[in-house]
């Protein structure tokens, strides 16, 4: 986003947002979204901290939620629901905006980078203590700003110097609120132009987006009809060696008497009088290479109407993916597209998605790791697979799930069929299985959700190992590799 755009968005965003509540968090299409309400109004605010396009301003219509919502949404529900917002501004004239909350007793402070490939949204208390990150940051090689949470928090770098923004409110909060609230209720210009230029830009990516797909499943399908092709083609070749074929197979039975086992060529007389050289399979008899000579010309010769069929029907193929693949290029609408994308369908082009986790077969390893502490049992996922076979059939209510927060890794169960509190020892040694079998292994703390199995749901449709939790704690533990003793599966 933008720089000057931003300021013009917080300019508005300002004078609008201070004194409105956060009345829901939740997760839309294009990123996170705060639904704030003030007496005789509510305002829908996007916060979009993809890389691709991170962006910031209030939507004139309400998205609707998305399942399951990012592990931030989540968190921010929970903090900040019912929270009044205090102030928005920019930070150190760059692409970072701070609003800050105050929740009963608590405030935070919401720090919205938007700085390209390094964007990112933070959540912190008063003392700047980070409670949680949408693309947490481990402290691994020479980073300079990690982003955990138990971590300080502070903004990136001062940019360049800009034009600062204009003080927009009076000491006295409350009286610049009501004094600006009603010639300002409808003025939300810089806001909507940032909507409207965003919308077409998401439509754009999202177009090119469908293109790029379509042409790389027909580029994947049209290598696969080419390569088919070719190896039709090399046996139509080889079929029209039919004749060739037979007269050596006859020209071997002819020569037997004057051939031997462990000849790799002979010069063969025919019956006219004429010699040919035949190649011959040194580890073959004659008779035997006689034999192979008459199955390649039988093969040949009953196989070549087939093949010519095959080939046509591969060269059809080839040129009617070759036509699908101009229509994507040339394709100026998502309409045409989707007649296209139905087109490839009809024509098999394109494969189903993957279902959910086949069962293990017999004799086939589990996929997950096991171990055993204090008679406590602990089982770490391998792969998504394993993490929904974890979750989804070996878990049971009482027991202890874990993941470590906001980044890929395994699941972690810590089994406990007594319903009894987990010891922390074991607690802290599953955390630490559940932070190094994740993306922040580097770090030297990673911070590991944990709660109760029966919490912990996969939407319907989900890919394996993508959960939604219903309740959280959080730990920060030290990775540690998974030592399975053996005679464990």
């Amino acid at each position: 986003m933008q720089y000057e755009m931003l300021v013009s968005v917080v300019e508005e965003l300002a004078v609008l947002l201070p004194g409105m509540r956060v009345r829901r968090v939740f997760e839309g299409a294009e990123g996170m979204h705060l639904l704030l309400h003030c007496p005789g109004r509510d305002l829908i605010l996007l916060i979009a901290p993809e890389r691709t396009m991170p962006r910031l301003y209030l939507v004139t219509k309400k998205p609707v939620a998305v399942t399951p919502p990012h592990s931030m949404v989540l968190y921010l529900r929970s903090h900040l629901s019912g929270a009044t917002v205090r102030s928005v501004s920019i930070v150190n004239n760059d692409r970072v905006v701070q609003a800050l909350f105050s929740n009963k007793d608590a405030e935070f402070r919401l720090m919205i980078e938007l700085t390209g490939s390094q964007s990112n949204v933070v959540l912190a208390d008063a003392a700047s203590v980070i409670q949680a990150v949408y693309f947490p940051l481990p402290e691994v090689n020479d980073r300079k700003r990690p982003l955990l949470a138990g971590l300080t928090y502070a903004p990136p770098h001062a940019g360049q110097p800009r034009p600062a923004m204009m003080p927009l409110q009076p000491e006295n909060k409350e009286d610049a609120i009501s004094s600006h609230r009603p010639s300002l209720m409808n003025d939300t210009q810089a806001n909507r132009k940032a909507e409207l230029f965003f919308e077409e830009q998401v439509s754009i990516a999202t177009f090119e987006q469908q293109r790029n797909e379509l042409s790389s499943v027909l580029a994947k399908a049209l290598a696969r009809v080419l390569r088919r092709s070719d190896a039709l083609s090399a046996e139509l070749a080889l079929s029209g060696r039919a004749e060739e074929f037979r007269k050596a197979g006859d020209l071997i039975l002819l020569n037997l008497a004057c051939l031997e086992r462990g000849r790799e060529q002979a010069e063969l007389a025919s019956y006219d009088g004429t010699v040919l050289s035949v190649r011959l399979d040194p580890r073959y008899s004659p008779t035997r290479n006689a034999e192979q000579y008459f199955k390649k010309y039988k093969k040949a010769k009953s196989g070549r109407a087939i093949v010519l069929s095959r080939l046509a029907q591969a060269r059809e193929e080839a040129g009617s993916l070759q036509e699908l693949q101009s229509a994507v290029s040339e394709a100026s609408d998502a309409a045409t597209l989707a007649r296209i994308r139905c087109d490839m369908d009809a024509r098999g082009c394109r494969k189903a998605p993957q279902g959910a986790v086949k069962p293990l077969r017999a004799g086939e390893p589990p996929p997950f790791r096991r171990t055993v502490l204090r008679g406590w049992e602990i089982f770490v996922g391998k792969n998504a697979a394993g993490n929904d076979y974890l979750t989804t059939r070996l878990a049971r209510p009482g027991d202890t799930w874990l993941h470590a927060e906001g980044m890929p890794g395994s699941h972690v169960l810590v089994r406990n069929p007594g319903n009894v509190p987990v010891p922390a020892e074991v607690l802290m040694k599953a955390a630490s299985y559940a932070a190094f079998y994740s993306k922040g292994r580097g770090a030297r703390k990673v911070p590991v959700t944990y709660t109760l199995a029966s919490k912990v749901k996969k939407p319907s449709g989900a890919k394996p190992g993508m959960v939604v939790l219903s309740e959280r704690q959080s730990v920060m533990a030290v990775p540690e590799e998974l030592r399975e003793p053996r005679g464990i599966g």
